[in-house]
């Protein structure tokens, strides 16, 4: 097999959501013909808040053999930013400020030497000062400045590389230029310029959904494809619908967090009108958001506007993904909030694992666009707009709760299977093959 580099900040133990493009890689890509070599950083501190990912931790660096894929940890020895943040946490917020400018101008305009990332650098090329056995590697971003290392592995070894986009760096519609500080515009400008001319030397740049590959692509004037995020195969063979008790109460199930573009409040507002009209006094129904409280400031958002509700909602830290699936399963309807009809491209992972669950998804507001398109043709979207067709939709499928009626959706398992992450790490495969 074909030994190929995969670079990626994030990865297991790590158990952030963009680990899991990096781990589909390690999982499936010797089914296509070549042997990932997986080089991340060292991830042995606990990780309980944010502050935790920016703890040094690990003093050498340590390699993993699988039949499949090997991987490297790197030691982690934050710079002065993070070692700061980590000390003061938020005092000192203006000189906090400028050492984020400083940090952050050095690196988009590549000096890389008192970066957080700088032991890849030093890993990789003298790499590749040794070695001649890797001729392709795959830079999965965020944080982008990762992308840096491509430019410089082309300009100085020729070596093949693809920049895949979890989400879009400069052309982001959610980080809107407008909504930025002094410090951010300036540091965006350099960023801007930073992109397009590091990833101009990729062969391919890859994203989760089209509209963002296509925009992308464009910007940066490198040829793109779209690998799309997925579900994991093997997590949900032995959880069909059927092998699990459904909770008691009428259970509706968020997974992840929630950005100020997605406007949760809609659905909330038609959840109280359903609580007062259907349910006030029964104890029989319950709204979970799994893992919101690790964001500081979302769930205080949906306490305020669930005051009053406290007995139909709970909110959760982050829970094990094998747990996540168990109370997934056992719920009745998943819980949807898109950025709405004027942002673009963005599908969430959780949508994936919503699909294999094979309940109704209530999603509110509807993007217009890949959201509802999947949702559309997994057979499971229930698209409600306004707080009134919240409430509308919720009397229904508490119906089915009433009367124990089955939670089954016209589900269309054709369409959903092209969705594994199996199938979708083939299309990294495929992009090599062309390299």
């Amino acid at each position: 097999m074909e030994r190929v580099f995969v670079i990626s900040y994030i990865y297991p133990p790590c158990d952030k959501t963009g680990a899991d493009r990096a781990l589909a890689i390690s999982k499936y890509f010797h089914l296509n013909g070549y042997y990932p070599v997986i080089l991340t950083r060292n991830w042995d501190y606990p990780l309980k808040e944010d502050l935790d990912y920016m703890r040094s931790t690990g003093d050498h660096i340590v390699e993993k053999n699988y039949d499949g894929h090997q991987e490297v940890y790197l030691p982690y020895e934050g710079n002065f930013r993070t070692r700061f943040k980590i000390k003061y946490l938020n005092r000192f917020k203006l000189l906090s400020k400028v050492l984020f400018f400083i940090d952050f101008l050095l690196m988009s305009i590549g000096i890389y030497r008192f970066s957080e990332y700088k032991i890849f650098y030093d890993y990789l090329f003298q790499y590749f000062k040794t070695h001649n056995d890797v001729k392709k590697i795959i830079i999965i971003g965020a944080p982008f400045h990762m992308f840096h290392i491509g430019f410089l592995l082309k300009k100085r070894f020729n070596v093949e590389w693809i920049a895949d986009y979890r989400d879009d760096w400069t052309t982001s519609e959610i980080q809107s230029n407008k909504f930025m500080s002094v410090f951010h515009k300036i540091i965006y400008q350099f960023e801007c310029k930073a992109e397009k001319k590091w990833v101009s030397t990729a062969s391919y740049i890859t994203s989760v959904s089209d509209v963002y590959t296509k925009r992308i692509a464009d910007y940066v004037g490198v040829a793109g494809e779209t690998v799309m995020n997925g579900y994991y195969e093997e997590q949900y063979q032995d959880s069909k619908p059927e092998a699990y008790t459904l909770f008691n109460e009428f259970t509706i199930f968020h997974n992840g967090t929630l950005y100020p573009t997605q406007k949760v409040e809609i659905f909330l507002e038609g959840y109280k009108l359903f609580i007062d009209d259907r349910i006030r006094g029964t104890n029989k129904c319950k709204l979970l958001f799994i893992g919101i409280r690790y964001w500081e400031g979302i769930s205080e958002k949906i306490e305020s506007v669930l005051k009053g509700y406290e007995d139909y909602f709970e909110l959760t830290y982050r829970i094990p993904k094998q747990e996540l699936i168990d109370i997934m399963m056992r719920s009745h309807v998943n819980l949807m909030i898109s950025h709405g009809k004027h942002i673009r491209g963005i599908a969430s992972s959780k949508i994936f694992d919503y699909m294999m669950s094979r309940k109704p998804v209530i999603c509110s507001p509807s993007d217009g666009d890949i959201v509802e398109e999947l949702l559309t043709r997994s057979g499971q979207g229930v698209f409600c707009e306004t707080p009134q067709e919240v409430y509308q939709e919720l009397c229904k499928l508490s119906e089915k709760y009433m009367q124990k009626e089955p939670y089954d959706s016209p589900f269309n398992e054709e369409e959903v299977v092209q969705f594994s992450r199996r199938v979708q790490t083939k299309r990294f495969a495929m992009l090599l093959d062309k390299m």
